[in-house]
């Protein structure tokens, strides 16, 4: 074995954290959902416009500050609706992707 092991303490790695962990702790959803809006590699899973577009699929947070989402037909029609409440918006978007592939599969 030709690699070095280098071995530290927890104290120094958490010396070496730059985390403004203060500041993480008091960011709200909101906060969070804004800081990542720009993220490349966020925009994925922020973009539901195209399953909308497909299916009328519509994402909101209910009273108790939990996402789900809703399937309406072309009138309106509410046909389905999540079951399962979700903490964040990116988890109900991961949820209804899951979804359309079940759909899919079953066709």
């Amino acid at each position: 074995m030709s690699g070095k092991i280098t071995r530290v303490s927890l104290d120094t790695v958490f010396e070496s954290d730059e985390t403004d962990w203060a500041r993480l702790d008091a960011m709200t959803e909101d906060d969070i959902e804004r800081a990542i809006e720009g993220d490349p590699e966020w925009a994925a899973f922020n973009d539901v416009s195209d399953l909308q577009k497909r299916a009328g699929f519509s994402l909101f947070r209910g009273p108790d500050d939990q996402w789900r989402w809703l399937l309406s037909d072309q009138s309106g029609l509410v046909i389905g609706q999540s079951t399962v409440a979700y903490r964040y918006k990116g988890d109900a978007i991961a949820a209804v992707r899951d979804l359309f592939e079940n759909i899919s599969k079953a066709a």
